[in-house]
């Protein structure tokens, strides 16, 4: 019911609607519940757990319209569970943690992250590995090919740097990194 009309400048009787938005316009509803825990074991040693979950209903805005799989809506639900331990010591602050998730039809999902870092009087250096993750929408899992296994896109993350400051008012920085992305979630046509 909200589709834009397309521009007057691609559309002189301003009656036209945008088809690729019309053929997309879905109401969407997430329920979501997160649940986080802190633990500070010593001074030194901090651990962070935690659960995420929600459950998406999905419909689109004109009533009569149906989903590839016939459904007037659909539902997916994700579930993610997380756990990150921070170390102070003399030679350098460590973050180890990871994360899992799984999303309906979606294969399960697992990403690590550490980082080490150290600060000097006036130097610093950081060390960082990361995964990350993006799941496919709703829409993407419906509009997939028949027997196509979608996997969530995932990032890899390798960085360095260091940092000196050579006054209160002036600091340089350097800064090296590697981002690669796998398995690109790419919709062609509805």
């Amino acid at each position: 019911t909200d589709v834009p009309l397309v521009p007057a400048i691609f559309n002189p009787t301003g009656t036209a609607r945008l088809e690729l938005i019309t053929v997309s316009n879905t109401k969407d509803r997430r329920i979501a519940l997160n649940a986080y825990g802190i633990y500070q074991a010593t001074d030194n040693v901090m651990i962070t757990v935690g659960t995420e979950s929600y459950l998406d209903n999905v419909s689109y805005a004109n009533p009569s319209q149906k989903f590839p799989s016939g459904a007037s809506a659909i539902n997916y639900q994700n579930i993610g569970f997380f756990a990150e331990t921070s170390i102070k010591s003399q030679i350098a602050n460590i973050t180890i943690g990871g994360r899992l998730d799984k999303y309906t039809n979606v294969e399960a999902v697992i990403v690590p992250r550490i980082a080490i870092t150290r600060a000097f009087e006036n130097v610093h250096i950081k060390a960082l590995y990361t995964q990350a993750f993006k799941t496919p929408t709703v829409l993407n899992i419906e509009f997939a090919p028949v027997n196509t296994t979608i996997l969530p896109e995932r990032y890899q993350l390798i960085e360095f740097e260091t940092g000196v400051r050579l006054s209160d008012k002036f600091q340089v920085t350097v800064n090296a990194y590697d981002i690669t992305i796998k398995n690109f979630i790419i919709r062609t046509d509805l």
